[in-house]
């Protein structure tokens, strides 16, 4: 089976696991989003739309099903974000949901905190999510090392529940022979 994660946003990813076995998956591809940089001062860095489309979609043709974190505006540092900037995380967001839906594969939504809970993480330690998706995957660590990477990790750890919930459906949890293992 072939499960895909996306961590939706500008550092966001797509993740795809092939091969799915429960106890090790056998192959992983990442597409980050592209970004262009600005190239005149009053511009900004902005997604590169025609990549994401294509580099994506190469990807997405492969999934069995693709898992999309479902989120909604957020606090950072006790302020709302603001306007401008969850514009730019919808249209990323939108952009990736329609992509899975052009290539007619089924998707899940799903919450932060319902995916975290089946890899076993607490909270919204950036931090925690690379270290265990470097644990999890641990061929693949050196993808998780930057801070700058957790977009990444934590589209892996979608996938990888995502895969897990698919492979093991009476429970919706990992099998865990040693919890310890697990923990960050």
């Amino acid at each position: 089976m072939i499960i895909g994660g996306i961590d939706p946003g500008k550092s966001g990813a797509l993740v795809v696991i092939d091969g799915w076995h429960i106890s090790r998956p056998m192959g992983l591809m990442i597409r980050r989003v592209p970004i262009t940089k600005a190239t005149k001062k009053k511009e900004k860095d902005h997604v590169n739309w025609d990549l994401m489309a294509e580099d994506w979609g190469r990807a997405l043709r492969f999934c069995d099903h693709v898992f999309i974190e479902h989120v909604w505006g957020a606090r950072v540092e006790g302020r709302q974000q603001g306007g401008t900037s969850m514009f730019n995380f919808g249209y990323v967001a939108g952009f990736a949901f329609g992509l899975v839906r052009a290539y007619d594969k089924p998707c899940t939504l799903i919450t932060p905190q319902k995916w975290k809970k089946l890899v076993g993480l607490k909270g919204s330690d950036k931090g925690q999510s690379r270290a265990l998706a470097a644990k999890l995957l641990p061929d693949y660590a050196s993808e998780f090392k930057r801070v700058k990477d957790d977009g990444v990790a934590e589209a892996a750890l979608l996938a990888y529940s995502g895969g897990a919930s698919l492979i093991n459906p009476a429970t919706k949890k990992l099998e865990r022979p040693d919890k310890e293992e697990w923990e960050v």
